[in-house]
């Protein structure tokens, strides 16, 4: 995946969170939250496993990864007063938890293994990274590999194993329907905007796994895919499961976002020529990489400066 432009809230200012470590405590809760969209309905169980040798091991509840994880699951944000409490909120819904040691050899030391069990008896396992600041990438969903990071709108389709040529089909299918919904959203609402790869080509909007006997296509969107659409997806292409995942970061990325500046000597070419401080430099830089109004950027701002104070 191409790295996307930085935010200023995202990976500068941020994360806005309960201490005392931005990539053991604010991170367990956006995977927390993450974890919980893919499943389906009520939760009875869920075990985290840390590699044994990882940093996780020893740190996890020191950290308070342990209670941050749990209050994703619940919902709740990495500043919010209730994680202290959130494993017994958790307990009270009628939700067991478990953290656990194993011998993964994990080539990450900040690796989550973690799966959950409806009442239903469904489950789920998938796999998590805490890259650090806060930043999170889940890398398996039931042993296929993706690649999500929180900051956009993600669909999940599961098929049966497949062979190529059907895989280029349903590709072709998803892309066109894409097409239709963003000339609907132009009008209605806001463009989906979709990328990925996986088709040969710079402009293919999808990522996909292929590996016996399942088969994973990720859609990445600016903007939620409507559900009439999924479930038509579901059902030409006979998919097993699907998933539809919201942003867990402050800012969510966009794929067009015009940013005016990529090092600080444009930056102060920028300044010079438009006449502006370096302030509303990074005004200018944020609203384009978040798509919000500079009024809504310094809002932001003074809201994180207030509770720094």
């Amino acid at each position: 995946m191409e790295k996307k432009p930085a935010s200023i809230f995202n990976d500068v200012i941020g994360p806005v969170m309960r201490g005392p470590s931005s990539s053991h405590s604010a991170a367990s809760v956006r995977i927390g939250k993450l974890t919980r969209q893919m499943v389906a309905g009520e939760i009875e169980q869920v075990l985290v496993e840390f590699d044994a040798k990882g940093a996780l091991a020893a740190t996890y509840h020191g950290h308070g990864s342990d209670f941050g994880f749990a209050g994703g699951i619940l919902g709740y944000e990495p500043e919010d007063e209730r994680l202290v409490s959130s494993l017994q909120d958790l307990q009270s819904q009628g939700i067991g938890i478990a953290f656990g040691m194993a011998d993964y050899q994990d080539e990450h030391p900040n690796t989550y293994h973690i799966t959950i069990k409806t009442r239903t008896g469904k489950a789920i396992r998938t796999t998590a990274i805490s890259t650090g600041g806060g930043m999170v990438e889940v890398t398996e969903i039931d042993g296929l590999p993706v690649h999500i990071c929180g900051d956009l709108h993600e669909t999940i389709l599961l098929l049966p194993f497949i062979d190529n040529g059907r895989l280029i089909s349903i590709l072709n299918e998803i892309d066109q329907s894409l097409t239709c919904e963003k000339q609907i959203h132009h009008v209605v609402s806001n463009n989906i905007s979709p990328i990925g790869h996986g088709t040969g080509d710079n402009t293919s909007q999808i990522q996909h796994f292929l590996s016996d006997p399942a088969c994973l296509i990720n859609v990445k969107t600016e903007e939620k895919i409507p559900e009439g659409l999924l479930r038509s997806w579901a059902k030409a292409f006979q998919a097993y499961s699907t998933m539809q995942l919201i942003p867990v970061l402050p800012v969510k990325s966009r794929f067009d976002s015009h940013i005016p500046f990529h090092t600080a000597k444009e930056m102060l070419e920028v300044g010079i020529r438009d006449n502006l401080q370096t302030w509303e430099l990074a005004v200018l830089y944020e609203s384009r990489v978040s798509g919000v109004l500079g009024h809504e950027v310094l809002e932001r701002m003074e809201k994180i400066a207030k509770l720094m104070e």
